[in-house]
């Protein structure tokens, strides 16, 4: 009894230890992207739509669209305009948050906790609608 007291401990401080990273602004600790983005507030069985103005801002409804038909939640994030939340949901794929950190503002990509998957939706000729979709399968 008292080994599974001390492995519940072992369990308890290394989450611990995590998401204390993750407050801190690293997400470089033992948790998954799932893991993190559940801690972090959000929903880890959707997918993450990374955009700014002009770089993928018109294909918001579309991922929506996607999502929905998919059945699964999408997560619009604009990265030119992120709120603490969403910097705490981007730090579980990206580490630390800051003006050196350029994959914060890469965009659109998709992000996809379950997997760990981060895609750009412009690649491979493929047209945006069809990359979403794609890529929305992948996170389900």
């Amino acid at each position: 009894m008292r080994l599974e007291y001390a492995v519940l401990a072992l369990v308890f401080a290394g989450a611990l230890a995590a998401a204390e990273d993750i407050q801190a602004g690293d997400s470089t600790g033992e948790m998954s992207p799932y893991e993190c983005v559940r801690y972090v507030g959000y929903d880890p069985d959707s997918f993450i739509y990374v955009y700014q103005r002009g770089h993928g801002s018109g294909w918001v409804e579309s991922a929506r669209t996607v999502a929905h038909r998919k059945g699964i939640i999408v997560i619009p994030v604009d990265s030119g305009l992120l709120t603490d939340g969403e910097v705490k949901l981007l730090q579980c794929f990206f580490g630390r948050y800051g003006r050196e950190n350029l994959e914060f503002f890469k965009a659109p990509r998709v992000l996809c906790p379950r997997t760990g998957l981060v895609s750009e939706v412009y690649r491979g000729g493929t047209p945006p609608m069809g990359r979403l979709r794609v890529l929305a399968s992948r996170c389900r």
